[in-house]
């Protein structure tokens, strides 16, 4: 028995449609989530959105630079935060600060998140300032994440809800409005398009919360 391969001619076409899949199809998932899960998205947006807060760390010197004084100034109108505590073992920090604005404050939950669960993350994603974008959680347990460094491994889940640089630190919360996980980052294409995010589960968050002193839980 003779076995071919298809010709040149045949496997042309063949590659475009993958590439063109590969490079759509992201695109189109997220749309497909961001859809069907419009009355979630919603949800958030009106009852919790003030809880995503952007922390900026800023770095000036002082002096005659009339620039500097300018940006120092403009942040003056900002709360400064304090570091209550801080983990590098599970990349996290607890921090304060004093405001007169109200903000949302949402409860962790009391359930671990289990494979396929609604989920939804409220973060910055490529520059767009509190952005809501749904998904479903994709692991069936607690996968280890190693650093770039080597010099931690993190236990992580992974879900679907779109993240990028700027997401990191943002809650991924249910559909009942709880956290069941603090964005860590994500994986993407060859064509450095969104994949997959990457969490720290609830149930390492609530380790991390135990080694602090002055935390009780609720």
């Amino acid at each position: 028995m003779r076995i071919t391969s298809a010709p040149r001619a045949q496997r042309k076409p063949f590659l475009i449609a993958t590439i063109i899949i590969i490079i759509f199809l992201p695109t189109i998932k997220l749309r497909y989530n961001q859809t069907m899960n419009h009355d979630f998205i919603s949800n958030i947006e009106s009852k919790v959105l003030s809880a995503n807060i952007k922390i900026i760390q800023l770095t000036y010197e002082s002096g005659y630079n009339s620039t500097s004084t300018g940006v120092a100034n403009h942040y003056k109108q900002f709360p400064v935060c304090t570091i209550e505590h801080a983990s590098e073992k599970y990349d996290l920090a607890v921090i304060s600060f004093v405001s007169d604005k109200e903000y949302a404050i949402l409860p962790l939950t009391e359930n671990i998140p289990k494979y396929g669960d609604q989920i939804a993350t409220m973060s910055n994603p490529y520059g767009e300032r509190n952005a809501v974008t749904a998904g479903k959680i994709r692991s069936r347990k607690n996968w280890n994440y190693e650093d770039e460094s080597g010099k931690f491994i993190y236990e992580v889940i992974y879900h679907t809800a779109l993240t990028s640089s700027g997401s990191s630190g943002s809650a991924l919360i249910n559909e009942n409005l709880e956290i069941v996980g603090i964005n860590l980052g994500g994986n993407e294409n060859l064509f450095r398009q969104f994949v997959s995010g990457r969490a720290i589960p609830i149930d390492q968050v609530r380790i991390f919360l135990g080694e602090w002193d002055d935390y009780t839980f609720p």
